[in-house]
């Protein structure tokens, strides 16, 4: 598990939008070589986070593109709050330049 108290979260981490940035970011960082199979015979990074340039008329645009895949504990369907059922990547710590 990759531990983290609410009060370390950066103070411009106030939406939930920004969380999940903030997160994936995190996770693609500490585990970029963790990877699960998806389709059969191919390894797909669990955590990926990226910024994407998008051209339309002329004009630039970026977007960031965030991708998780994490394990869920087999009474997931139980519980009614998968999120409680997330099985951690590992138990790196989060690097500082992450934390408030």
């Amino acid at each position: 598990m990759t531990a983290f108290n609410p009060s370390q979260l950066p103070p411009e981490v106030n939406t939930v939008e920004k969380l999940v940035a903030w997160g994936t970011t995190v996770l693609s960082e500490l585990y970029p070589d963790a990877t699960v199979v998806e389709t059969p015979g191919t390894g797909t990074p669990r955590a990926q986070s990226g910024p994407f340039e998008v051209r339309s008329n002329s004009q630039q645009q970026w977007i960031m593109i965030n991708r998780l895949t994490v394990d869920l504990s087999s009474t997931w369907r139980r519980t009614g709050k998968m999120w409680d059922d997330v099985q951690p990547l590992g138990s790196l710590d989060i690097p500082a330049e992450y934390l408030a």
